[in-house]
């Protein structure tokens, strides 16, 4: 049975409208060659795979269909490199889900450490959606492009504003001293269920905001959230984490103040 044909069967046995959703989605991705797509992270890399016995890997790239994990020798007990299916922990950011996972092929980059390809055996669906939650931010912000000064929004013109858009569509905005580079505002604006999120950060205060009116893209203002919204943050912080160079390093401290936020350790 193909990859696509046990997702199909995991996901007809439930019958929430969550799974029927997802079940559409994912014949969408298999029909536009999407499914084993793969989006790549970059550091500090908090998505972690936890294998049985406490061995932590750090997720490099993931498709619905697997991940690429690094290893490392100095971790409690070195990957076993068989193709047995062995239930693992995925840590996505803050939250974590158990996935049946299996190694299908590894290689050592250094002498210290061990690349896995691994796959991943869906046989609930609650696994596609906690993957899915990851992964359709990490696309949103590998997409992005630069935009030119001439098309911007007059407010952001000139030294220090630098600009992206992607998929969604997903916007970038951040501002940099241009005397120190330090970043002194961002704001993402990204899709949300049915509507638009954003994240922003003035300063050193950060605020999550949502539409109040209309929820189309631009068509409304924004108010900001009673209290920081955790869906917004998890997306922001992936929205960053897959951003291009120049981007990421742009709004680096953007990505540190989230990950604080959601109290997830970025450590080796």
């Amino acid at each position: 049975m193909g990859l696509f044909s046990k997702i199909a069967s995991a996901i007809g046995g439930s019958k929430t409208p969550e799974s029927r959703e997802l079940a559409q989605e994912i014949a969408t991705l298999k029909k536009e060659g999407r499914m084993h797509a793969r989006h790549v992270l970059h550091a500090p890399w908090p998505v972690r795979l936890e294998l049985p016995g406490g061995t932590i890997g750090r997720v490099r790239d993931m498709s619905y269909g697997g991940l690429g994990v690094i290893f490392e020798e100095s971790t409690p007990a070195f990957v076993p490199t068989d193709l047995s299916v062995v239930l693992a922990t995925l840590h996505l950011l803050d939250q974590s889900t158990p996935i049946r996972v299996s190694a299908i092929h590894w290689s050592s980059p250094t002498p210290r450490e061990l690349f896995v390809g691994i796959q991943v055996q869906h046989e609930v669906p609650a696994s596609l959606l906690a993957m899915k939650s990851v992964i359709e931010p990490l696309g949103w912000g590998g997409s992005m492009i630069p935009i030119g000064e001439d098309i911007r929004n007059e407010r952001y013109r000139g030294p220090g504003w630098h600009c992206y858009r992607g998929e969604g569509p997903t916007d970038v905005v951040a501002r940099l001293d241009p005397q120190t580079s330090r970043l002194m505002e961002a704001l993402i604006t990204f899709r949300h269920e049915n509507g638009y999120r954003d994240v922003r950060l003035l300063g050193d205060q950060l605020a999550t905001s949502e539409p109040a009116g209309s929820s189309t893209y631009g068509g409304s203002q924004m108010a900001n959230t009673s209290a920081l919204d955790p869906k917004s943050l998890r997306s922001a912080a992936c929205i960053l984490l897959s951003l291009p160079e120049s981007a990421r390093l742009a709004t680096a401290p953007l990505l540190q103040r989230i990950l604080s936020e959601l109290k997830v350790s970025t450590g080796a």
